[in-house]
């Protein structure tokens, strides 16, 4: 084999490891990414979004409901009925009993569980 030829036949090597190192580390930056980022939450269409309004249509006589939209627990919706109609108003818990504790459905000093 010439001199040339064995030139020719190592650059041609050279090329295929290059070409095999590019696809490897494509492949495991693309690996890296997929692995890197969550999936996507899924959109539950089974549960309705919840809104004060809409639990205040259901009730016939004036109560007082947890506020779903607030994290911290600390407020709670009313609902009034009045003329066969229910209105949503919102308060706000007092200083000296921030939470709203669902079961007992009043303020109180003591965060719930699942408050923030």
């Amino acid at each position: 084999m010439s001199g040339l030829q064995r030139f020719q036949t190592s650059k041609w090597s050279v090329r295929k490891k290059i070409i095999m190192w590019t696809k490897i580390i494509i492949s495991l930056l693309l690996v890296q990414h997929l692995a890197a980022h969550p999936a996507p939450e899924l959109d539950d269409q089974s549960t309705p979004e919840w809104s004060a309004e809409k639990t205040c249509l259901e009730v016939t006589k004036s109560a007082i409901f947890e506020n779903q939209n607030d994290p911290t627990c600390g407020s709670y919706v009313f609902c009034y009925v009045s003329n066969g109609g229910a209105t949503a108003v919102i308060f706000s818990c007092k200083a000296n009993t921030p939470y709203f504790d669902s079961t007992l459905r009043l303020c109180t000093a003591i965060k719930a569980e699942g408050c923030i």
